[in-house]
């Protein structure tokens, strides 16, 4: 039995709280290293608890002020009640018994000014969540609690920040950074508002949504952070003038995900600005401000919301395709989509956790009838047809260039070379000058020279080649998605 179960067991818990609880002091010198926090109510009928975990000591005379606070979190947790203030000193709270759970209607305050940068809870604990079972979780908030002016960090595996589950928390002018999965985590019916914060570091998700969640998140910054944000369920939450920044992919969407988004500011996210799959339906406003991302906007065709263009794309076969140290038996196809105001051909494997990838980019019209999306839709579903003939697999699949009739063309080919029936495209005349610089275009399309790796591009007898299997290297499921339970 812990701590705080046998407390309540002896009944020495509604004891202590007798002395436990003080007024707020009517004065706060500015020696004090506690700083009063944004929205606090100064008046008797508010309590204060103070927490220092350099210098308290958890007995029950302490924490009734600054010169005698506890040590720790968890032992204030104890005597919380609606209502009560439980003021943290600058330090690392590392000993605490995991999760933090804080009751409804209390503040946990460190310093504001500084969005917590040197109040630093640190850990994560077992907890049996509602709608993702066992889930590592450093902080839980129950309904219209606050945290404000903390830092939060998760170094466990598959760590969570805090997790926001069915209530209505304020979470303001705090820091999630180095967590092993998400800084935070909402889902159920929640409904938080989080407001001028930091993200940064995070190995999965800065924030992220699922099942019904909604709220607001509004003014705060993302940076380096995997995917700023990541949505999946029937989530509908308000995303407004954040700066979102640096990270894999900026605002990741699928399933029924349906968010506002309004003043955001997206800019050098290496993958996607924003990338809807599925039935995701976002509101993107033209407040928001993108620049010098990978892609802006990837919105899948797959939506009723994307352009009238009716796409059947061929049910393949089961693929299993090698990596250094995995086998995938997942289905691999092609699909035309629209990119901001584009048409492009991905790739995609059938795993959630994977993202499509761009290969070919359609932007040049050839006569009338050949416009950038009708030349999209057709070598999409060449590129589908040629994978099904060839047994659904494609480690002995290559990009080549060479002629068919009089043209040069790209196809997708084995050791056959190029024919009517495996030709992609046919190269305008400048491009079939230096079929080399082509091939490369491709592959870096594919993105391997993006990643780091070297290029895939092989030459024999004086023709160029680009192996299929060179999208195994992006298309691998990401560290962190929208889903709480990988």
């Amino acid at each position: 039995m812990n701590k705080i179960n046998l407390l309540q067991t002896i009944g020495l818990s509604s004891l202590l709280t007798v002395t436990a609880f003080t007024t707020i002091p009517t004065s706060v010198t500015a020696s004090e290293t506690m700083q009063p926090s944004i929205g606090l109510k100064q008046n008797s009928q508010q309590f204060a608890l103070y927490v220092n975990p350099r210098q308290g000591t958890d007995t029950a005379g302490a924490g009734s002020s600054l010169d005698q606070p506890y040590r720790s979190i968890s032992y204030a947790l104890q005597f919380a009640k609606s209502g009560t203030e439980i003021r943290l000193a600058d330090g690392e709270y590392t000993t605490e018994q995991f999760p933090l759970q804080i009751p409804a209607g209390v503040k946990l305050i460190g310093n504001a000014q500084q969005k917590g940068s040197n109040v630093k809870i640190i850990g994560g604990g077992d907890y049996l969540t509602k709608t993702f079972g066992l889930q590592n979780v450093a902080v839980v908030p129950g309904d219209n609690s606050q945290l404000i002016g903390i830092t939060v960090s998760n170094p466990n595996g598959r760590g969570t920040g805090v997790w926001i589950e069915n209530t209505k928390p304020v979470i303001s002018d705090s820091s999630f950074v180095d967590n092993n999965r998400e800084g935070i985590f909402v889902t159920g019916t929640a409904s938080p508002l989080i407001e001028n914060s930091l993200f940064k570091n995070n190995t999965g998700n800065g924030i992220g949504f699922g099942r019904q969640a909604k709220g607001e998140v509004r003014k705060n910054t993302f940076d380096n952070t995997g995917f700023a944000l990541s949505m999946g369920g029937d989530v509908t939450p308000f995303i407004s003038q954040n700066t979102i920044i640096n990270n894999n992919s900026g605002i990741v969407l699928t399933e029924n995900a349906k968010p506002i988004l309004q003043g955001n500011t997206i800019q050098n996210n290496r993958d996607y600005g924003i990338i809807a799959t599925s039935k995701a339906n976002p509101q993107i406003q033209d407040s928001n401000n993108f620049a010098s991302n990978g892609n802006d906007v990837y919105i899948s065709f797959t939506k009723s919301s994307t352009p009238s263009v009716t796409i059947t794309k061929p049910t393949q076969p089961s693929t299993t395709i090698a990596t250094d140290s995995t086998t995938y038996s997942e289905k691999i196809s092609f699909e035309c989509a629209a990119i901001k105001s584009n048409y492009a051909t991905v790739v995609q494997r059938d795993n959630p956790k994977v993202l499509p990838r761009t290969m070919i980019n359609w932007t040049r019209q050839i006569g009338n009838e050949y416009t950038p999306e009708k030349r999209c839709q057709i070598v999409t579903e060449k590129l589908n047809k040629i994978v099904s003939q060839n047994g659904g697999k494609i480690d002995n699949l290559s990009f080549t260039i060479g002629t068919v009739g009089t043209s040069s063309v790209v196809c997708l080919a084995n050791s056959s070379g190029c024919n009517s029936t495996n030709m992609l495209f046919t190269l305008s005349a400048d491009n079939a000058k230096n079929p080399a610089e082509v091939i490369t275009s491709l592959a870096n399309s594919m993105g391997s020279q993006a990643s780091g790796g070297s290029s895939p591009v092989v030459e024999s007898n004086g023709k160029y080649f680009v192996p299929l299997t060179s999208l195994n290297q992006k298309l691998q499921p990401e560290t962190g998605l929208w889903f709480a339970n990988y």
